[in-house]
């Protein structure tokens, strides 16, 4: 089973793949089989862009005034050179420039059915 760590956020994942050692030739030939391989997240896979609801990972820089976890919404992309920079529109109405570490698009809640232990039972009796 290969391991990944995401290049932007750190995060380590699990990689599901078939055969692991065929996997590592043909991805990674540089590679032993069992190193960890950089591989995005979930989270910093997606593409970033205008208008999409994002959520601070880290707000350490900005002195209290935005948490970890606020929401905001990317009034533009700036991109130099294969770099960006995010400007995002918090709650509070102020803009502020993230880098892609910083932040994370935002998870739409989705409806899941939950059953109980109990219900499960009976229904497979």
């Amino acid at each position: 089973m290969p391991y990944a760590m995401c290049n932007l956020c750190g995060t380590l994942t699990h990689l599901s793949v078939g055969d692991v050692h065929d996997w590592y030739e043909t991805n990674h030939p540089d590679l032993e089989t069992g190193d960890i391989v950089p591989h995005p997240c979930y989270f910093c896979g997606v593409d970033l862009s205008t208008g999409m609801t994002v959520v601070v990972r880290t707000a350490e820089r900005f002195n209290g005034d935005i948490k970890k976890g606020d929401e905001g919404s990317i009034k533009r992309v700036i991109t130099s050179n294969g770099f960006s920079l995010f400007e995002v529109t918090m709650a509070n109405g102020k803009s502020y420039f993230f880098v892609r570490s910083e932040i994370r698009k935002a998870v739409q809640a989705t409806a899941r059915c939950v059953v109980s232990k109990n219900e499960m039972a009976e229904r497979s009796a």
